[in-house]
């Protein structure tokens, strides 16, 4: 027997981490809702029938925040001036919570996490106003309670009554606490008594969210409702404060035709619903609905490398289309390049440059803005000037965004490589970017200086009677001391037009060596 129990013993040994680990689930009830803060409906109970209210229920607002913790739950407790008529007004204060109801030495003090300053006070003088009473408390609960019992002093009831502090748990909406930023969010207007789109939803085209220490200020874009056939535009919004009072919302933009095309406002509470009236045509009467915003998945808007309107210069380089290394054609982009930013829209200026593949020139025919793999037809660059040999110089194009890299697809018509087009990608050195003037004027090239680090100001037309400064070694393009922008090896397009030009290499010294031995 006693053989026995130290098999079993040492079994239960072998498996105490799953026995223990099984053991603590069991213990501890698990939280219905996942960590983070919420905003719940709060009422206060009578303590002997928690079906009826509490005569001092008005002292208690009817919201209040749930945090979980690790599972654990607390609950933000908010207070205010209770007021029966014009005469009687009354504060809570000295709240305690019961650990056990049925002990009444278990009673705690609840954390008091602010006050405030507008409480009304009945004294023997009369009433005083704007004094300081609690405001918040912080009482812990178990996981998944609908309540706790609590006691507090009514001060003018000179009594301390207990109460069923009751929340809604089903009414648990998610607190959204955004890192200071701006965001863009997903928006939808909701009927006022259901999850059915309103018809205001027509109106709100986008939302963007800017959050500043944990405050919400949201600006909507928007557009017409087609009502009967009929369109109509949003007058004005108006947004449910935390009294229960609508506050309007702040006009800031209209479009050509005077109508209303943007709102702004804060957030009373960081939820993703929020009650809303939208006012149509003149109107005096708002239309109730529900505001959703997506504020469970925002996404991060980036701020601006261009701090103003004006011209910039900053460093370039094509890239590989799938590798970290230069483009084949890398060679014909020089590497410093002029965005002019007008209007918020930026434009970028490239100029470019006869490049050499062994014994092949070439020039960047082509230029779209875009991936191989999409409709990168519909987004050519621009040419902006030709030399005398009608070869682009210059091109232009809108920056499709200002991440480092975006993708490009050139052609520099090469006949032996069939006149292809060729993946490849910018990258942008965001880290040389400088304003270099407040001029929004497109820049042209500076025939006598093309090397220069800036453009010239005025666009000049290329003389073909001018004296040609290219140095022999340039003119000898074959010849090259450049490693940057010889050809990069790596993928098997490379190789095969490296192999091309060895196989055509190889077929002129033979031609050349038997036309020797013929004479």
């Amino acid at each position: 027997m006693k053989k026995l129990f130290k098999g079993l013993l040492a079994l239960l040994m072998a498996f105490g981490i799953q026995v223990s680990t099984l053991a603590n689930v069991n213990a501890a009830e698990v939280s219905d809702l996942a960590d983070g803060e919420y905003e719940v409906s709060t009422a206060l109970m009578n303590s002997g029938n928690i079906n009826n209210a509490s005569m001092a229920g008005g002292a208690l607002a009817d919201k209040g925040k749930l945090l979980v913790e690790n599972g654990q739950w607390y609950l933000i407790a908010e207070f205010k001036t209770l007021s029966m008529g014009t005469t009687i007004f009354g504060n809570a204060s000295k709240i305690k919570y019961y650990s056990d109801f049925n002990d009444k030495t278990t009673a705690t003090d609840a954390t008091i996490i602010s006050m405030r300053n507008d409480a009304i006070v009945v004294s023997n003088s009369g009433l005083l106003t704007n004094q300081e009473a609690v405001k918040e408390v912080k009482i812990p609960l178990a996981t998944n309670a609908t309540g706790i019992y609590i006691n507090m002093f009514v001060d003018f009831m000179n009594y301390a009554p207990d109460a069923y502090l009751a929340i809604d748990v089903d009414s648990a909406l998610p607190i959204y606490n955004l890192d200071n930023g701006n965001y863009a969010v997903a928006v939808d207007v909701l009927k006022a008594d259901s999850d059915d789109s309103s018809m205001a939803a027509q109106a709100v085209k986008s939302a963007t969210v800017q959050a500043t220490d944990g405050n919400l200020l949201v600006t909507l874009q928007m557009g017409s409702v087609s009502m009967m056939g009929q369109t109509a535009f949003i007058d004005n919004v108006e947004i449910e404060q935390a009294d229960s009072s609508y506050l309007a919302a702040n006009i800031t933009n209209h479009d050509e035709a005077g109508n209303v095309s943007e709102v702004q406002f804060a957030l009373t509470k960081n939820t993703k619903i929020t009650n809303v009236k939208f006012y149509y045509g003149g109107s005096s009467r708002g239309s109730s609905a529900r505001l959703l915003l997506g504020l469970d998945n925002p996404t991060v808007i980036e701020p601006s490398k261009f701090v103003s309107d004006g011209t910039y210069n900053v460093d370039i380089d094509l890239w590989n289309a799938s590798k970290d290394e230069a483009s084949m054609a890398a060679s014909a982009i020089e590497n410093k390049a002029t965005i002019v930013v007008k209007d918020g829209v930026a434009t970028m200026y490239i100029t470019t440059k006869e490049m050499t593949m062994g014994n092949i020139k070439a020039w960047l025919e082509e230029l779209y803005i875009g991936s191989i793999n999409e409709n990168y037809k519909d987004s050519p660059a621009t040419s902006e000037a030709k030399n005398a040999d009608d070869k682009t110089i210059m091109w232009s194009f809108v920056l499709p965004n200002e991440e480092a890299l975006f993708d490009v697809v050139v052609n520099p018509h090469v006949a032996m490589m069939g006149n292809a087009d060729i993946p490849a990608r910018m990258k942008v050195d965001y880290e040389t970017l400088v304003k270099v003037s407040d001029s929004t004027d497109a820049p042209t090239i500076d025939e006598g200086d093309e090397d220069a680090d800036t453009l010239a100001p005025e666009t000049t037309t290329p003389n073909p009677s001018a004296p040609d400064s290219t140095t022999p070694a340039e003119k000898d393009s074959s010849v090259s001391t450049d490693k940057s922008n010889a050809v990069k090896t790596g993928d098997n397009f490379n190789m095969e037009l490296i192999g091309g030009l060895l196989i055509s290499s190889l077929a002129t010294i033979l031609f050349l060596t038997r036309k020797k031995l013929c004479k």
